[in-house]
């Protein structure tokens, strides 16, 4: 790994931590307005649980890509092809079945006419 990459994932994994302890904060608060922990107006409740559900599913979301980012800085470039040749395999063979399924769906509802 050279020196950049290596400057490039301490910035991330210092950012990770900082999304991480974020997204916490806004889970726990959220899980207090569900409970009634709050001293939250009934008119704004919706509201502030549909703002905490947002900035929580935003920082899971960051932090996996943040992580998926340090995975790749660590993996050998044969890893990293070796994966995307998995991941190409597992995205046909989700095809395939897709495919099957939406045929047979298909084939059953024109039996019924």
């Amino acid at each position: 790994m050279e020196d950049k990459e290596k400057i490039i994932l301490d910035i991330i994994k210092k950012d990770l931590k900082h999304i991480e302890k974020f997204g916490k904060e806004q889970k726990d608060m959220l899980d207090d307005v569900r409970k009634g922990d709050s001293d939250i107006h009934p008119n704004n409740i919706e509201d502030i649980k549909s703002g905490l559900s947002y900035s929580h599913g935003y920082s899971v979301g960051h932090s996996e890509l943040s992580k998926k980012i340090i995975k790749l800085l660590n993996m050998s470039v044969d890893e990293i092809n070796d994966m995307l040749a998995e991941e190409e395999e597992i995205r046909k063979e989700n095809k395939r079945y897709m495919d099957n399924l939406l045929e047979r769906i298909k084939n059953g509802r024109e039996d019924r006419t």
